[in-house]
C-alpha cells in the first residue's frame, strides 16, 4: 500500500483521538501561530503549580507551545510544545522535539497520546 494509504489512516485515528478529548469534557486548542499572553501565561502557571517548570525555563517553553488542553472550568490540564533542534548531532540533520506535559492527577487517562494525535492532526493541516 502506498503512502496516501497510510496518511489517511492517520489522519482517521488522529481525528478520532480528538474526538476522544472531546467526550471527556477536555478541550483541546492548537496554538502555534495564535499564542496570546494570555496563554503563554496560563502555561506558565501550569508549569509551576505542577512543579514542573519555574522561572526562565517556563518562559522560554512558553514560546514553544502547540497546543493546550483545557478541562470543562478552563483549566489547563495538559499541554504540547515543540521546537526545531538545529542539526542532532547523531543524524546531522534537523529534527523536531515534541513534549507533552500532563497534570499529575490527569495522568493515566490515555491524555498525553490523544494530545500527541490532535497536535499531528493540527500540523498535518
Amino acid at each position: 500500500m502506498g503512502a496516501r494509504h497510510y496518511y489517511r489512516r492517520a489522519r482517521a485515528y488522529t481525528s478520532t483521538m480528538a474526538n476522544d478529548l472531546h467526550t471527556r469534557g477536555l478541550i483541546p486548542e492548537f496554538v502555534l501561530g495564535q499564542l496570546t499572553p494570555a496563554v503563554k501565561s496560563a502555561a506558565i502557571t501550569f508549569w509551576n503549580s505542577e512543579g514542573a517548570l519555574t522561572g526562565d525555563a517556563a518562559t522560554a517553553r512558553a514560546e514553544q507551545l502547540l497546543a493546550v488542553v483545557r478541562d470543562g472550568d478552563g483549566n489547563l490540564v495538559a499541554v504540547a510544545t515543540g521546537a526545531v533542534v538545529p542539526q542532532a548531532p547523531l543524524v546531522l540533520q534537523p529534527l523536531f522535539s515534541f513534549r507533552t506535559f500532563v497534570a499529575a492527577k490527569r495522568r493515566q487517562q490515555g491524555i498525553a497520546s490523544d494530545l500527541l494525535a490532535f497536535t499531528f492532526d493540527a500540523l498535518a493541516r
